[in-house]
């Protein structure tokens, strides 16, 4: 019963097409052999038992050749469909992120020609969201974020002086690798940066309110005069947060449930009822006049 679990697991997993070409042709030579360790005894016994029996053996040998040989085709086969099928969906994506971009490239011409129109605009946002939406690579995340950026078409919303061209509420940003990119003053406030790596990021003066930050990596980011405001970072209790410089970020009403604080440069930022319950803060530059204003400072470590 055992050995016919670790056999069927064997195949599903061979089937699964999830594998290496080169390990599976090594599981295949592993069952083969063992295959014919089983068998391969019993039927020497028979064939020499009788003269007249070589014959029947000879022909089961040929047929159980035939039954390998179809099972090895039908697993290579199956392993061959995947990797097109895993080929052809790459190249897909990557055709949608160059069509992505020659279409803002029409549209940023429009714009110049037209101005800057809200119709425009909202085209643009459509566009990204979509393209964001059907990309699961965190390098092709980054083009499209990076593209943005240096587009100047995200900039931080700043009352009576500069608007957004592209409002990335909503957007999916999540597992995008974001690591040391200069997103100075970028406007990424209501996006999902859900397990994103911003490692070494410069963000300062970005607005990151109401972003979607559970279990991002901000180890290391500088942050100096960004906006957190009702930012959820909560859903890790390892949020990578140490060593980042939050220094005079505006992290009002931010939850800081179970986030990791340590040695975080806290300098100016604005507690204010943020939500710090069972946040660790050893190490981290903030006084106790600035957690006085947090709504909540249970079971803190500072």
């Amino acid at each position: 019963m055992a050995t016919d679990t670790a056999l069927k697991k064997r195949l599903r997993w061979l089937l699964s097409g999830k594998r290496p070409l080169w390990a599976a042709a090594i599981v295949v030579v592993l069952l083969i052999l063992w295959i014919l360790s089983v068998v391969i005894k019993p039927i020497a016994n028979y064939a020499t038992a009788q003269p007249q029996n070589a014959t029947l053996v000879a022909a089961l040998i040929a047929l159980l050749g035939i039954l390998v040989t179809q099972v090895v085709n039908t697993i290579l086969a199956r392993i061959g469909q995947r990797n097109q099928q895993v080929l052809e969906e790459r190249r897909a994506r990557a055709a949608s992120l160059q069509s992505y971009l020659e279409q803002m490239r029409h549209l940023l011409i429009a714009r110049h020609e037209h101005g800057d129109t809200a119709s425009i605009s909202k085209v643009i946002r459509a566009h990204t969201l979509a393209v964001l939406e059907g990309l699961d690579d965190p390098a092709r995340k980054r083009i499209v974020l990076q593209f943005l950026r240096e587009s100047d078409l995200i900039p931080r919303q700043i009352q009576g002086r500069q608007n957004k061209i592209v409002d990335l509420s909503g957007a999916d940003l999540s597992n995008a690798d974001l690591s040391q990119l200069n997103l100075r003053k970028a406007g990424l406030d209501g996006a999902f940066l859900t397990q994103a790596n911003l490692r070494k990021g410069y963000l300062p003066g970005a607005d990151l309110g109401g972003t979607r930050l559970y279990g991002a990596d901000l180890t290391g980011a500088r942050l100096v005069c960004a906006s957190l405001r009702e930012a959820r970072l909560q859903d890790r209790p390892d949020l990578g947060l140490k060593a980042a410089s939050l220094r005079g970020a505006d992290l009002r009403r931010a939850d800081l449930r179970d986030a990791d604080l340590r040695g975080v440069d806290l300098a100016e930022a604005d507690l204010s009822h943020a939500d710090l319950t069972g946040a660790d803060l050893r190490g981290a530059i903030v006084t106790d006049a600035q957690l006085e204003t947090a709504r909540s400072r249970e079971g803190t470590s500072h």
